[in-house]
């Protein structure tokens, strides 16, 4: 018994093949023009970046959610002093104990999440305000105005 190779037949005209590569070619770029397209239309949601204030002399180092940046219900506040700072919130008008702050002081940060059985549970739509109460970790006197930035929950 002989082995036979399969015959291929190549029916389609050379015409017809450079045609089809040709309607191939311009599909394959129109994929990449819209990919293109849409990289540059896509909004982050992380583009509101924490805001930094003021010169190396000031206490606050860091807070967000940004002042005036939009975020979910459930975002957490941040601030972040110098050494030798503590802070407490303030949400809305609602001191929040210090038993719901999370504190890294190896960081000099204070965060606090919304969430069940909490004081604040989540933000209220629209515009929030936080103020943080700053004081100095060693208990020594010195006046520190208060921090206040408002933020939006969408």
């Amino acid at each position: 018994m002989t082995a036979t190779k399969p015959v291929y037949v190549d029916d389609e005209s050379p015409r017809r093949r450079v045609i089809r590569r040709i309607v191939t070619t311009i599909a394959i770029l129109g994929c990449f023009g819209g990919l293109a397209l849409a990289v540059q239309h896509t909004q982050r949601a992380d583009k509101d970046e924490p805001s930094i204030t003021g010169t190396p002399h000031t206490i606050v180092e860091l807070q967000a959610p940004a002042p005036g940046s939009s975020v979910l219900s459930q975002a957490q506040l941040l601030i972040d002093l110098t050494s030798d700072y503590d802070a407490r919130f303030v949400v809305n008008g609602v001191l929040i104990p210090d038993d719901q702050l999370q504190k890294r002081p190896e960081l000099n940060q204070v965060l606090f999440t919304p969430g069940p059985g909490k004081v604040v549970e989540k933000y209220n739509a629209g515009p929030n305000c936080v103020d943080a109460d700053i004081f100095r970790i060693d208990g020594a006197p010195e006046d520190i105005p208060a921090v206040h930035w408002c933020f939006n929950v969408t």
